[in-house]
C-alpha cells in the first residue's frame, strides 16, 4: 500500500471510482442533484417548458471558431454545441417561456487551469418579458435554488466546511439594483480608481 500521498488529487482523478466514494465528492454531488432538482422545479412553478437542444450542431452558436469537431456517422462534419440558447430562441414561438438544461463544450485554448471544457448549462427565454420582470425573474429562481440547498444540504455544507452565512444574506435580503451610472458614481465614492 502507497503513502497517503498516492491518494492525492492525482491519483484521485486517475481513479475517479473512488473518488466518487470520498465525502466531499459525495456531499458536491448531492448539492448539484439538489440545484438542478431545485431549477427544474421552479421553471415548472413559472410556466416553462423544458426544450433539450441538440449536442451536435452544424455551426458555432457564440462566434467563436474554437469548437470540438466530431466526424458524424453520416460523414458530415459536426460539433459539439457550446450552447443550447439559439436552439431555445427559435422554441419561444411555440412555448413562449422556455429552457434547457445540458452539457455544453468550449474548447477555447486557455493558460489557466480553471478553464471549463465541458460542463452543463442552462438557459432560459421568454417570448415577451420587460428588464425589470427578468430581474425579478433571476432574483427568484436564485433564491429558491440557494433556499432548497441551505434546506436539504445543510450537513453537506457542512462536510465542505462552507460558512452559509453569505448564502442565507442572498436569500434574506433584497438584491440591490442600480444603473451602470450609479454603480460607477458608488465605486468612485468608496475611493476605487474607475476610468471612463
Amino acid at each position: 500500500m502507497g503513502s497517503k500521498d498516492d491518494h492525492g488529487p492525482e491519483f484521485l482523478f486517475d481513479h475517479r471510482h473512488l473518488y466518487l466514494r470520498s465525502k466531499t465528492q459525495v456531499a458536491i454531488m448531492r448539492i448539484r442533484d439538489t440545484i438542478c432538482t431545485a431549477t427544474y422545479e421552479w421553471m415548472k412553478q413559472h410556466d416553462f417548458t423544458r426544450i433539450d437542444a441538440p449536442i451536435f450542431t452544424p455551426n458555432a452558436c457564440e462566434g467563436t471558431t474554437e469548437l470540438y469537431e466530431v466526424e458524424h456517422v453520416n460523414g458530415e462534419t459536426m460539433y459539439l454545441s457550446q450552447s443550447g440558447q439559439l436552439y431555445i430562441e427559435t422554441a419561444i414561438a411555440a412555448h413562449r417561456n422556455v429552457y434547457d438544461f445540458g452539457p455544453v463544450f468550449r474548447a477555447e485554448k486557455s493558460k489557466t487551469r480553471r478553464h471549463l471544457n465541458e460542463f452543463w448549462m442552462m438557459d432560459a427565454e421568454m417570448a415577451f418579458c420587460t428588464f425589470e420582470e427578468n430581474l425579478a425573474i433571476q432574483e427568484s429562481l436564485i433564491k429558491y435554488i440557494i433556499k432548497q440547498v441551505l434546506t436539504i444540504n445543510e450537513s453537506d455544507l457542512a462536510v465542505l466546511q462552507r460558512d452559509t452565512a453569505p448564502l442565507t444574506a442572498i436569500v434574506d435580503t433584497p438584491w440591490l439594483r442600480m444603473t451602470h451610472e450609479e454603480f460607477v458614481a458608488d465605486l468612485i465614492a468608496k475611493g476605487f480608481d474607475v476610468q471612463q
